[in-house]
């Protein structure tokens, strides 16, 4: 049984399992689904790290990457469908420090998601460009990588950011 199946088996399981809803480490705002279990090899299982975290022997699922890279899968294969190719070997990704997307978990999502697909072998590039901002005391413009920058003209925190929060497919390597 892949992770994958495991997780969606761990949602559907029978009783005995305790499932909630809660919010990702770290007070990230997508939903992680969180579940554990007394069969023995459910809990070998759960060893295995699967989406971003693993704690007290719960399995947590980032279910917000998933969900990215189930639709990266979709865009893939009607592109295939398309423009007639039959396997992708290169996904280049541009992601914004402030789209809310955590990396790990989704180069983990990613191998997840394109097995049987036509990216099943494909290799995830991922550019994280760093965001331009304008203080809003003295005008300075800057290049921020996260929303705790400040100044370093005049030491303020009041910065507005241009863009950062895109999530976009820059190329695709095909055959």
């Amino acid at each position: 049984m892949d992770l994958l199946t495991f997780a969606l088996s761990m949602m559907n399981g029978p009783s005995s399992r305790r499932s909630t809803w809660r919010r990702s480490p770290a007070n990230r705002q997508d939903a992680c689904f969180e579940t554990s279990s007394k069969d023995a090899r459910s809990k070998e299982l759960q060893t295995e790290r699967v989406g971003s975290t693993i704690t007290s022997g719960k399995l947590v699922i980032a279910m917000h990457e998933l969900s990215i890279c189930e639709s990266l899968v979709t865009i893939m294969e009607e592109e295939a469908e398309r423009q007639k190719f039959t396997r992708v070997k290169r996904v280049c990704l541009e992601i914004g420090p402030f789209s809310g997307v955590e990396i790990d978990a989704l180069r983990f999502s990613f191998e997840i998601a394109v097995r049987g697909t036509v990216a099943e072998d494909a290799v995830l590039d991922i550019e994280q460009p760093q965001t331009e901002a304008k203080c809003m005391v003295c005008g300075n413009k800057m290049a921020v990588e996260d929303h705790f920058a400040i100044c370093p003209h005049c030491g303020s925190g009041q910065l507005q950011a241009s863009g950062g929060n895109m999530l976009r497919i820059r190329a695709l390597e095909v055959i």
